[in-house]
């Protein structure tokens, strides 16, 4: 076994970059730096993958991501921040967006908009609010489709519209579509003989 590391300079000679290794592969904290020497990009690794904590800024913007691998895969808390005040928080299992999803306003930093994944699907409740955090919209997913009611709101805070969906399709349409089906199948034997003699069709 090997410890060692290897680097990578600008053509000023500058470090721009540093990454441990082990037995040749990257196992460790690597960093990578900007122009003036300030470390803007952190990545613990292991063995070759991405295993840990991956925190990346931008100082031209104040954003910082900030990302938890294992072996290789996006696992639990993810967040982008701006300024220290969060734009973005989410959570990964397997690589998939899973758990509570949350993005922020930047100005105000309240909630614009909040719901729940699972295996990389919308899943339960979700939210939508306008910047000074006025709900504007409620509506529930089941495997990534609309399922259930979904409300809209005015600005005033009253109810502008109710619809009820079921697996991604308004109910009504879903009736109606039902509806139209059954009219070009033939009627069922059982009901076509339920009827009197004179009733029956030839």
């Amino acid at each position: 076994m090997s410890d060692d590391a290897t680097t990578t300079e600008d053509d000023e000679g500058r470090l721009v970059e540093r990454v441990p290794l082990r037995d040749g592969q990257a196992h460790g904290l690597a960093e990578r730096f900007a122009p003036d020497g300030t470390r803007v990009r952190t990545a613990a690794f292991r063995h070759g993958r991405l295993d840990g904590e991956l925190v990346e800024d931008d100082p031209a913007t104040g954003r910082r991501l900030r990302y938890t691998f294992a072996d290789g895969v996006l696992e639990g808390p993810s967040t982008i921040e701006q300024d220290g005040r969060p734009l973005l928080r989410m959570g990964f299992a397997g690589g998939a967006l899973d758990g509570p999803f949350e993005t922020f306003d930047p100005a105000s930093g309240k909630t614009l908009y909040s719901a729940v994944y699972a295996r990389g699907l919308l899943d339960g409740p979700a939210a939508l609010h306008g910047p000074d955090g006025a709900l504007l919209r409620e509506s529930t997913y089941a495997a990534g489709l609309l399922h259930g009611e979904v409300v809209d709101y005015a600005p005033d805070g009253s109810v502008r519209q109710r619809q009820r969906y079921r697996a991604g399709v308004p109910e009504a349409e879903a009736a109606d579509s039902a509806a139209s089906e059954c009219e070009g199948e033939e009627e069922p034997w059982f009901r076509r003989w339920a009827r009197r003699p004179e009733q029956r069709s030839r």
